[in-house]
């Protein structure tokens, strides 16, 4: 995750953080829907401000995450999904 801004490294972390805390670390895989708000709020990258929706735009950029088509009708911000490239991300870097 060496070419991730802290902010967004910090956020996938707490996201994994908070879906292994609700779900148990096993249920982390491919397509997981990720809390991004609810990491924002724990790390204090305020969801409410650019930079949190900077670092969400970086890791989609990258590639660690993507939009849920599934949740495409849903309100309010976007809903992600971990994809591939963000897993193999959180393994190099924890």
């Amino acid at each position: 995750m060496d070419h991730l801004t802290e902010d967004a490294q910090t956020l996938l972390r707490a996201a994994r953080e908070i879906h292994a805390e609700r779900h148990g670390s096993q249920t982390f895989t491919l397509g997981t829907h990720l809390p991004l708000e609810a990491a924002g709020r724990r790390t204090s990258i305020n969801p409410e401000r650019l930079r949190y929706h900077d670092a969400v735009e970086e890791l989609e950029y990258e590639g660690a995450i993507e939009w849920a088509t599934s949740a495409r009708y849903a309100r309010g911000d976007k809903k992600y999904v971990i994809t591939q490239r963000g897993l193999e991300m959180l393994r190099e870097r924890g």
